[in-house]
């Protein structure tokens, strides 16, 4: 056993693996304090609590749906949300949990993103791949109203409130052209206002963190048209935002966080960036993979799901070894030797949304073979349309697990 890239430590902290057991990924962890939390196991479908701060875990719940999101109003009433329409509610910690999701009219496809300002007030919003929607309850979860987003937004990832008025949402913007957005409302979602729209084409804003009364962050889920890594980032409370590039080369980037206003993390696939001055300037390392959500306790102590449950503690009292890499979809895309056609094969190893896309290397969309929900196995196109000259096409596949792309050179 041993402590996980100890060049990480920033804040009189260090990172290391929680003892949970492998899930391929978890997509969400919640905690009430530094001892008990919750993580969702993503394809696993599983639900797990620890009340010693993930020195180890137990198997509360194992769900037949993908499971995206988790969060509780106290350490009662809790809600988790699916990719695969389920949405369920405990009123006992976790012990039992039941689906609530027919209570929803429309039903929602997923919930991607849970915020609670409060024990009456719910907020959740989907789907990453579309339509864009929230839904809130004003009754701890008995009733819910359903609003179409699709008015600013063609899809939702992650929601924030602060008061049951106050907050915001974050997704891809209706437009195109304005790519990643940040819609706040001070009304509960009566009436939204965009705040920040990166202007890159297919962008998303996948994780919102409100840290303090003035510096909020965002991570930019891109695919790489420029390759390079960018976030986002405010210092008046959401009111205004700008874009900052993590790195000059590509990574796809969900999981984001900072435990102080100079100190936090950026990461997606198997690569972590650090900053210590609020954003300015960052440094790349590995740690752990596929991070999507970061949790701030207090300024000691932050959780970060992916292939593990991982902890940054100034004490760690439990370091478990790193969790073992599970196997992810696979993408390949290759020209045939006249050049005239793009062959694209797809193994898809479970169950997913799937959405394959064909781009220009100005982010113009050319093809989209895949949109939905595919059963596991393998797909194979072949497309003759894809070009409009020389140039990079770029072949992306974004499924509830992550993204994987490819750049295709095309010379005549």
């Amino acid at each position: 056993m041993a402590i996980l890239w100890s060049a990480l430590a920033h804040a009189q902290g260090t990172w290391f693996a929680t003892n949970i057991p492998n899930s391929g990924r978890y997509d969400d962890v919640f905690f009430l304090g530094p001892d008990t939390g919750w993580a969702v196991g993503g394809s696993a479908g599983t639900i797990y609590k620890t009340t010693n701060g993930g020195g180890s875990w137990i198997l509360q719940y194992n769900a037949p749906e993908y499971l995206r999101s988790i969060e509780f109003a106290n350490d009662t009433l809790g809600f988790a949300g699916s990719l695969d329409h389920a949405l369920y509610k405990t009123t006992n910690g976790g012990g039992t949990w039941t689906d609530i999701s027919t209570t929803i009219q429309p039903q929602p496809t997923g919930i991607c993103g849970l915020s609670i300002p409060n024990a009456q007030t719910i907020y959740g919003c989907g789907i990453w791949s579309s339509p864009a929607y929230i839904i809130r309850s004003n009754d701890a979860g008995n009733t819910w109203i359903y609003s179409d987003m699709s008015a600013y937004a063609l899809a939702l990832v992650d929601i924030h409130f602060l008061t049951p008025d106050t907050g915001f949402v974050t997704g891809t913007s209706i437009n195109p052209a304005e790519g990643g957005i940040v819609l706040r409302t001070t009304n509960g979602g009566a009436s939204w206002q965009t705040v920040h729209t990166t202007g890159v084409t297919s962008d998303i804003i996948w994780k919102i963190q409100v840290l303090d009364a003035s510096h909020c962050f965002g991570s930019v889920y891109g695919v790489g048209l420029a390759l390079d890594t960018r976030m986002i980032r405010s210092s008046d409370g959401g009111l205004t935002w700008e874009g900052r590039e993590v790195a000059d080369h590509y990574t796809y980037a969900e999981g984001m966080g900072f435990i102080d206003p100079l100190h936090g993390w950026v990461g997606g696939d198997a690569e972590l960036f650090s900053t210590s001055d609020g954003g300015d300037t960052w440094v790349s390392t590995v740690m752990g993979a596929l991070h999507n959500r970061f949790f701030r306790v207090n300024e000691n102590t932050a959780y970060l799901s992916g292939q593990s449950i991982y902890k940054f503690s100034s004490d760690p009292n439990s370091i478990a070894p790193l969790s073992v890499p599970s196997q992810q979809h696979q993408l390949s895309a290759s020209l045939s030797p006249d050049g005239g056609t793009l062959n694209i094969s797809v193994d898809l190893l479970r169950t997913t949304i799937a959405v394959l896309e064909i781009r220009a290397s100005d982010g113009r969309l050319i093809d989209r073979p895949l949109f939905d929900r595919h059963a596991s196995g393998a797909y194979h196109f072949s497309v003759k349309d894809f070009r409009s000259g020389p140039g990079v096409v770029l072949v992306i596949l974004s499924t509830n697990e992550g993204l994987i792309s490819e750049r295709v050179i095309v010379t005549r």
